[in-house]
């Protein structure tokens, strides 16, 4: 997955599994960076937020990232509705 590294805190709660992702890698993923908006759908995902995973794996898999295009099924095989 490319990255721009917009918010290097984003990168450090992804790689020790600390931090507020949701907040810390909005402004990555709202700036385009595929890594930043895949880590985002799978932080939703697993707070079971699957429409909301759904969004942003959407985003991801318009820019051609096969990890999130396959995520955006799995959300939508979880009831996107919920």
């Amino acid at each position: 997955i490319a990255s721009k590294k917009i918010n290097s805190e984003c990168y450090k709660a992804i790689e020790t599994n600390r931090g507020d992702i949701s907040v810390l890698c909005l402004e990555n993923a709202q700036a385009g960076d595929l890594e930043a908006i895949w880590h985002l759908g799978r932080y939703y995902q697993s707070q079971s937020m699957f429409k909301e995973a759904a969004s942003w794996f959407l985003k991801g898999a318009k820019r051609g990232d096969y990890q999130s295009m396959l995520n955006l099924v799995e959300s939508y095989e979880n009831k996107v509705e919920k």
